[in-house]
């Protein structure tokens, strides 16, 4: 408060002495310490805010940061439980047990095709470029390395021995070349491996090559944006490239790992026994002199022992006081407050239901599931959408469709929708029955249910059909079936008491 005053003073002091020779800077000065200290008080500098933070750039102040928040994002992701159950949540809500695709086309025939084309194309020896990992699983990979590095590249490559030569290879950011190269041929800029047109837009990456054991640097290679899919989240308009989200939480992250690493040592202090030996008289000594008859020194204690100390000492047991009672409220807290940035509840997280409901559980779960569908619809619009464009594309001029009624100018034929993992049920029977209302007055189509379930609604009916089929055949009556018959049955009888009252009153 003194130093403000005192600034102030100064302030006025000066602006008099520009009035002399200047008013009108006088006048400007007096107006823009005026909305200095009365228009915002979180733009005043004072003891709680003496400094004003750096600013900048997206990408330039990203740059600078951006390698080294990675490492230290890595380093949780190996080490820390807490890093990594965030991450087995969001693996778990947003690709579950994975994607399944359904063609939007009216066109029956052209659909089935090209579902049963993907259906084989997804497998991991069809649509992995190494040949390792499925669909699904690149797909979990893809949304690990969102979440700790921030992005990832994925690019087109041509494998002409297969039956639809469309394969994927994904990298990691750090492949991109960060060389300083100004300008290409055609006058576009590279910065930090991404070739810009001079208004901003991405033209081409460049990635680095290695030698397989990675000991050798071959000539980086640009990789066209038709080829390839760059998925980060992009923040700021000046921002070209990723950052890792977890740069906000690291520090606290690393915090609790050092509280719960204190917490340990402590316990395991606590369940030892550890003692001091005093001398009521203590005497200059050099070096650790022997205190027992055989001049050894009383170093350690064994269970059913008996140790005899010098003349004056005597045994003084230790037990650390500690923090330890606190790590139940401590640790949800801070559990809490690394879970929130991600839009996730403690109890996805951590797995502790202890202290909630059944009201309170859903809710967490409600909106647990928009963060799953927001990272869901991101996947969809960024990864899926471009990989099955290439891929009709690709089956096309395989002819593969030549049998169905694709027409690569028309948009419709590349309309597709994924199906992903169905909301969890808290309690079943509640559930079930807000569905069957929701059903029965309207309030949700058939269609709509059953992507909630994650399946095709059309599949569904088939199913049921085929299972009705059998079940009669064999002499079974299905529940739903019976309901049905049940239901047909009470119109028909309220129809035939109806008619015959009617004739009884003629």
């Amino acid at each position: 408060m003194i130093r403000n005053r005192l600034a102030n003073a100064i302030g006025r002091a000066i602006d008099s002495v520009y009035l002399a020779f200047s008013p009108e800077k006088a006048i400007k000065r007096a107006r823009a310490r005026a909305f200095y200290n009365m228009g915002y008080e979180g733009a005043s500098i004072n003891r709680r805010m003496p400094n004003i933070p750096f600013d900048g750039r997206a990408e330039d102040i990203n740059e600078v940061s951006r390698d080294i928040l990675r490492k230290r994002a890595r380093e949780l992701e190996r080490n820390s439980p807490v890093a990594g159950a965030i991450i087995k949540a969001m693996e778990n809500g947003v690709i579950g047990k994975g994607f399944s695709m359904q063609v939007m086309h009216d066109d029956e025939n052209y659909d089935s095709v090209v579902e049963k084309l993907w259906t084989y194309w997804e497998h991991h020896e069809n649509c992995d470029y190494t040949q390792r990992q499925c669909l699904d699983d690149m797909l979990r990979m893809i949304l690990k390395r969102l979440m700790v590095d921030g992005g990832v590249i994925v690019t087109f490559k041509m494998d002409r021995k297969r039956k639809i030569p469309l394969t994927l290879r994904v990298h990691e950011v750090d492949e991109l070349d960060t060389t300083d190269i100004p300008k290409t041929e055609n006058g576009n800029v590279i910065l930090n491996g991404i070739e810009l047109t001079e208004d901003g837009r991405e033209v081409a990456y460049w990635l680095k090559q290695t030698t397989p054991d990675g000991m050798q640097d071959l000539k980086p290679v640009r990789v066209p944006v038709e080829e390839a899919i760059f998925l980060w989240d992009k923040g700021r308009p000046s921002q070209y490239r990723e950052v890792t989200p977890y740069a906000s939480t690291i520090a606290l992250t690393k915090d609790l790992s050092e509280y719960n690493d204190a917490v340990a040592v402590q316990q395991k202090f606590n369940a030892c026994t550890m003692g001091v030996i005093e001398q009521e008289n203590p005497m200059m000594e050099v070096g650790r002199m022997a205190n027992q008859n055989d001049g050894s020194r009383v170093e350690s204690l064994e269970g059913g022992t008996v140790k005899t100390l010098k003349p004056g000492e005597k045994m003084k047991l230790l037990s650390p006081n500690g923090q330890a009672t606190e790590v139940s409220t401590y640790v949800p807290l801070i559990q809490r407050m690394l879970s929130a940035p991600w839009g996730l509840s403690l109890e996805s997280t951590s797995r502790n239901v202890e202290r909630v409901n059944y009201s309170s559980a859903r809710q967490n779960l409600i909106a647990d599931q928009v963060t799953y569908d927001t990272y869901r619809n991101y996947l969809e619009e960024y990864l899926l959408r471009p990989i099955f464009r290439k891929f009709v594309n690709i089956c096309y001029l395989k002819g593969l469709l030549d049998r169905t009624s694709f027409n690569p100018d028309d948009d419709d034929y590349y309309m597709a929708k994924w199906l992903g993992t169905s909301m969890a049920w808290i309690d079943p029977l509640k559930e079930a029955n807000a569905n069957m209302i929701n059903l029965s007055s309207g309030g949700k189509s058939f269609q709509s249910y059953c992507a909630e379930q994650g399946v095709d609604w059309r599949d569904r009916i088939d199913e049921m059909k085929e299972a009705q089929e059998y079940a009669e055949k064999q002499g079974v009556t299905l529940s739903f079936v019976q309901k049905i018959s049940h239901d047909d049955g009470d119109d028909d009888s309220d129809n035939s008491n109806k008619t015959n009252t009617d004739k009884d009153g003629g």
